[in-house]
């Protein structure tokens, strides 16, 4: 996703809790916003990245992310969006992801049929953060989520997005 991004307003970066609680070996993270930007806060108060969601989950009654699991998610899922897709036909297809509560959706984004102006969002996959663990979800024909059963949940979002990229059984991409 294009766009300003901030990271929950940490402006610091501790070596060992990143690798440590997170089981992330990215150094893409340490001290930046996916942009390379330097994370910071706008008008005293924090700002998450994406649609401008990062409290919903507050607001929902939910559970929001913790900033560092937040920004891990933030930078991979955006780093994979953008690998996914050849620059060539951007403008006919593109991954983006959103980030809302405890939990981050991947997107398909394509424009209408038909020429009209705009373009289709489509989810096609979730990643929620349940006991420290990254749980994947499908979405079903009614756009109902329900957890991707052959897949263990782990620590590890690397192992989330590899699963994904697999498709064995071809939920996500048919």
């Amino acid at each position: 996703m294009r766009g300003l991004w901030w990271c929950g307003g940490l402006t610091e970066y501790e070596p060992g809790v990143q690798a440590a609680h997170l089981g992330s070996r990215d150094p893409r993270l340490q001290g930046t916003a996916s942009n390379g930007r330097e994370c910071g806060q706008v008008g005293g108060q924090a700002r998450g990245g994406g649609r401008g969601d990062d409290d919903v989950g507050d607001r929902l009654g939910g559970m929001a992310l913790p900033p560092l699991i937040r920004r891990l998610l933030d930078v991979k899922l955006a780093a994979w969006c953008d690998a996914r897709v050849p620059e060539h036909i951007r403008d006919e297809l593109r991954y983006e992801h959103g980030i809302r509560g405890n939990s981050a959706t991947l997107f398909e984004v394509r424009p209408y049929w038909d020429g009209r102006p705009g373009e289709t969002r489509q989810p096609f996959a979730q990643i929620r953060l349940k006991d420290d663990v990254f749980v994947l979800y499908c979405s079903d024909r009614n756009g109902r989520w329900h957890e991707f059963t052959p897949f263990v949940p782990s620590p590890d979002l690397d192992d989330v997005l590899a699963e994904i990229e697999e498709d064995r059984t071809c939920i996500f991409f048919g």
